[in-house]
């Protein structure tokens, strides 16, 4: 792949010959259009490597937004656990040294995915269409060394319309974890310079087959810098949803499901809730108080939750 020139940043060709028509309709019609064309729930942001760009293309699966090899955090690398002998991720490799790759946004062959040349329309469309776009649907992040890449291609008024954000956080075993997470402290320290989030909810998923983290949480450690800076950088939120999964192929063992009920998952909540939740006036502000505000099912019971991709 021959590396691209300019910036990644949100590119669309503009069409000015727009029929007048739909413009002409009134505000409340125009939007029920971009609901029903742009909202679909939810869309998946997922990492990709070189070696698999052209197979997902293929495949079906579309492609944007694309950015250079070094901006590719291997100690995050969703494929790391590949990698164990090396313990190194290989789009590092010299041969991707000036490749682009382009995340994906990810929908399965059965689902319709949403018609985003809505938002390549013209600038009165675009502007009305991209909060209802990044407003209307959950942003998954399956890989976290694609969340600055995704932010830092937004514009200012996607970066505002966003409100809802979902994370998998996976633990390994291997001996890259310390970097891993150090990686995560960085993504969470970055995000504030790059634009104005207004997230409204966030979820998380710790990935945790080996049970690392289910009976110790230790916040007062380097390694657990990462969930420091996540509460300084995401603020104000309305609702905060934190789960565990120890889960092996889908499956717990009689083991595993004990250790899902680990007190972990109820710390960490607890630490986070009162300093990741807006105030609301005169109510108390104590993770007692703000369990009425926790997504308790954030990994929604369809397991084959609505992935699109544009």
């Amino acid at each position: 792949m021959a590396a691209a020139s300019g910036p990644a940043q949100e590119e669309y060709i503009w069409n000015d010959d727009t029929p007048s028509g739909f413009l002409k309709l009134s505000a409340e019609i125009r939007n029920k259009v971009y609901y029903l064309t742009l909202v679909t729930g939810s869309v998946t942001v997922k990492d990709v490597h070189p070696e698999e760009w052209q197979a997902d293309k293929e495949a079906g699966h579309a492609t944007r937004s694309s950015y250079k090899t070094k901006d590719h955090d291997g100690d995050m690398c969703s494929h790391a656990n590949d990698y164990p002998q090396s313990k190194r991720c290989t789009f590092k490799g010299e041969q991707w040294k000036n490749a682009k790759v382009s995340y994906t946004l990810r929908r399965e062959s059965y689902l319709t995915p949403p018609t985003i040349a809505m938002l390549a329309l013209n600038h009165q469309i675009r502007a009305e269409a991209i909060p209802v776009f990044y407003g209307g649907n959950e942003i998954r992040f399956n890989s976290m060394s694609a969340v600055l890449p995704f932010v830092r291609d937004r514009s200012e008024l996607s970066l505002q319309s966003m409100q809802y954000f979902h994370l998998d956080i996976g633990i390994t075993a291997y001996k890259c974890q310390a970097s891993r997470q150090e990686g995560w402290a960085r993504i969470f320290a970055e995000l504030p310079r790059l634009g104005p989030l207004n997230l409204q909810k966030l979820t998380m998923r710790i990935y945790d087959p080996e049970c690392r983290y289910a009976w110790k949480l230790k916040l007062d450690t380097k390694m657990q810098r990462w969930v420091h800076e996540m509460a300084k950088s995401i603020t104000n939120l309305d609702m905060l949803g934190v789960t565990f999964d120890f889960s092996v192929l889908g499956e717990l063992t009689s083991d595993e499901m004990v250790k899902e009920y680990s007190p972990t998952q109820e710390l960490l909540w607890e630490f986070l809730a009162p300093k990741m939740l807006k105030k609301v006036g005169d109510e108390p502000h104590d993770a007692h108080s703000l369990l009425k505000r926790r997504i308790r099912d954030d990994l929604h019971e369809d397991s084959y939750e609505d992935e699109v991709g544009f």
